[in-house]
């Protein structure tokens, strides 16, 4: 049997599906390959140890920094034939782009570091013939890079169990709330905000009956938006994000216009479009593939005024958030869908009866986080974890726990799913062990964080 294993390089280590570049590269690929057949583990770089390799016939290395532990790794695994593939789904191994980082823009890293990190990623492709990307920008510049290295464009996409997790709230009722949201995800978007925080103060003034909603770490002066229509919630684990855009009239999707960020990928449109919420974003090559009225894209933040009057009215809004809906679909996996990864891998997927079926109902989902926690799915996927039996077992008899559950237990496990959901977060002394690698790497960085909190 074909068997494939990811290795995320997470900093968050083994809480790499906290991290939302491994759920996405690692994690949701994996599910969907198992779901077709084909035989799919997930760890974090550090769990190499305790796997055989030879169990593998292909190996997808996830945002690797050069090491010697790497490099040992790979003249093994080329020695007992086993395919090594890289993936990356960010410019991140470009020394001389360096500054455009994320983190360097926002001000949370300083160039030097930032260069530091790059070569370490440049370095790490130099011992990879096959490489996985995110984008058609990416792999332009991979190939700029390392012309040598054989590149697919393997693009996002989401598994149907988080699609499904809530129910569309109805447009009609979203149109008459009117609340903007913005889901920065990290703080390191703050230039990003700034980009468009002029034009929506304006916004806000004129239009009382407007509220926005800022979700996440983001720094900003919140005292220079009108009071009563601003507010911001704390950084919210994937999971929690559905309950909160099913909501929301519209999304806003600001970027600054560099290389860097055109390499990205359009997550932020079908993260909101799956539950009928139209997408006002920056432009990018990856996102104008879904191109509908229920996404608008311009660099002009005052381009973006008039798309958001226009959305205040029911037939245009209607149709915008019909459309973001329809078009979102094609960002979800689909087994009768066109795999890159299985054509990359020259894998034919399996028909026979005994494929595992993707489980796509809420209740599994929270069920699920109440008997194992909210990395329930990384946990099924890692072969060195005790209880991955255990959690495909559940999953397997997912139907009938949940047809024997009372309507009361029923209740308790969703409010203890969710309850560990809003709880998850790596033990102290993990969080302790990156902080002390920080002060080692970066000094300054390290202090001026604790100035800033």
């Amino acid at each position: 049997m074909v068997r494939v294993l990811f290795v995320s390089h997470s900093k968050r280590g083994v809480f790499y599906y906290n991290d939302a570049s491994a759920r996405y590269r690692c994690v949701f690929p994996a599910e969907h390959l198992n779901s077709m057949g084909i035989a799919c583990d997930v760890v974090h770089f550090k769990q190499l140890t305790r796997l055989n390799m030879t169990d593998y016939r292909h190996i997808i290395f996830h945002r690797p920094q050069y090491s010697l532990k790497l490099k040992f790794y790979l003249l093994r695994i080329r020695y007992l034939g086993i395919t090594a593939i890289v993936d990356f789904d960010d410019l991140l191994f470009t020394p001389k782009l360096a500054n455009q980082s994320a983190a360097v823009q926002a001000g949370y890293m300083n160039v030097r570091l930032a260069k530091k990190h790059a070569n370490a990623y440049h370095k790490a492709l130099n011992l990879f013939k096959h490489a996985w990307v995110s984008t058609k920008p990416l792999a332009d510049q991979l190939q700029i890079s390392h012309p040598t290295i054989m590149t697919t464009i393997c693009r996002n996409q989401l598994p149907k169990r988080w699609s499904n997790l809530q129910t569309p709230v109805p447009w009609h009722e979203r149109l008459k709330n009117k609340v903007i949201r913005y889901m920065p995800g990290t703080s390191h978007h703050k230039h990003d905000f700034e980009k468009v925080e002029k034009v929506l103060i304006e916004l806000l003034e004129n239009n009382p009956d407007i509220k926005l909603e800022v979700v996440g770490d983001l720094t900003f002066n919140i005292d220079r938006f009108p009071t009563g229509q601003i507010s911001q919630q704390k950084h919210m684990t994937f999971e929690q994000l559905p309950n909160v855009i099913r909501s929301s009239w519209l999304t806003l999707a600001p970027l600054q216009d560099n290389i860097f960020n055109q390499c990205k990928s359009g997550l932020k449109f079908w993260e909101s479009g799956l539950y009928g919420v139209p997408v006002i974003s920056s432009p990018l090559h990856d996102i104008e593939r879904y191109k509908n009225a229920g996404l608008y894209l311009s660099q002009n933040p005052s381009d973006w005024i008039n798309y958001i009057e226009k959305m205040k009215e029911s037939s245009a809004y209607q149709k915008a958030s019909d459309e973001a809906y329809q078009y979102a679909q094609q960002a979800v996996f689909s087994k009768e869908g066109i795999d890159e990864r299985l054509t990359s891998l020259k894998i034919k997927r399996l028909k026979h009866n005994n494929v595992n079926k993707e489980n796509t109902d809420s209740d599994t989902q929270l069920i699920m986080c109440a008997k194992y926690g909210p990395r329930w799915p990384a946990i099924s996927l890692d072969p060195s974890n005790a209880n991955k039996r255990t959690v495909n077992a559940s999953l397997e008899d997912i139907n009938n726990i949940i047809s024997n559950l009372t309507k009361s237990t029923k209740k308790d496990l969703r409010e203890q799913g969710l309850d560990n959901i809003r709880q998850d977060s790596p033990p102290k002394k993990h969080t302790i062990i990156r902080k002390v690698k920080k002060l080692w790497y970066s000094p300054h960085e390290f202090f001026r964080d604790i100035k800033l909190r």
